[in-house]
């Protein structure tokens, strides 16, 4: 025979949820338990945040040397070098004209740039048209005008060469005989550095070309040999920054002269050379 359960025999049943406290009162290995798993979260979780504080900082960091380097201790010394050259400029002023030097300023003052061979033609000592028993001179004034001295100087000449110096009268060109009776063979040289300028005193070099004796034209010092004997190069020794030194040069046709020694010219050049 089939029974009837009544309803109200049947009892009903709420699930309530489970928090820490219930749980922990329920049992207290449950207490245990809990309190140990929150020492492991808590320990977790200061882990995160330590990674997370070092990424912080270490990214602080780089971002702030990224543009730089780390200050660290140093020292440093310099030191310049300098090299300068020193100037050798030869002045050159015959018979109280303007000075000359041996590289032309005339293109370009108030500079100019030294030349290579630092070499200039400067004025004619004399150009003179002289009979027998007549006199030409020269007075020459030379100056280091470089900023230190020349260890040396000399005296260099060209050989004398005569060469006609012809009249012409009605076409016709007379001159002397230069083959026979060259000029040059026949006029007398003296060159002397001397005092002061147009002096007769000498000093230093001396009587560089002449005859011992005498007073003209320089005391000690008169004409004797012929032109062309001078010699080739003589030394005139040491040559002192911002010093004048002094020379006569000059030349004499004796009176002995023939007539083939008309309607000459001689001509010789003379080089003055400092030295460092």
């Amino acid at each position: 025979r089939q029974r009837t359960i009544p309803l109200r025999s049947v009892h009903q049943a709420t699930l309530k949820p489970v928090t820490d406290a219930s749980f922990r009162q329920s049992d207290p290995r449950n207490a245990a338990s809990v309190n140990e798993r929150s020492k492991e979260e808590s320990v977790e979780v200061n882990k995160v945040k330590r990674l997370l504080v070092g990424m912080l900082i270490l990214g602080a960091i780089t971002a702030a040397t990224a543009g730089g380097t780390f200050a660290t201790f140093n020292a440093a010394t310099s030191n310049s070098a300098t090299v300068t050259t020193g100037t050798l400029l030869l002045g050159n002023t015959a018979n109280a004209g303007v000075e000359c030097m041996s590289t032309s300023a005339s293109g370009a003052p108030p500079t100019a740039t030294i030349t290579a061979g630092n070499s200039n033609a400067c004025s004619a000592l004399f150009s003179a048209n002289v009979n027998p028993t007549g006199t030409a001179q020269g007075n020459l004034t030379l100056r280091n005008e470089g900023n230190f001295n020349a260890a040396s100087s000399t005296l260099t000449a060209t050989a004398c060469t005569s060469v006609i110096n012809p009249v012409t009268v009605n076409g016709t060109a007379f001159s002397g005989d230069v083959v026979a009776a060259p000029i040059c063979n026949f006029l007398q040289l003296v060159v002397a550095e001397v005092t002061v300028s147009n002096g007769t005193t000498l000093t230093g070099s001396g009587c560089i070309m002449g005859a011992a004796g005498g007073v003209s034209p320089v005391t000690n010092c008169q004409f004797g040999p012929i032109m062309n004997t001078l010699p080739a190069s003589t030394a005139l020794g040491v040559f002192n920054q911002a010093t004048n030194r002094f020379f006569v040069v000059a030349v004499k046709f004796p009176d002995t002269a023939d007539n083939r020694y008309q309607g000459q010219m001689a001509q010789v050049t003379l080089t003055w050379t400092i030295n460092q």
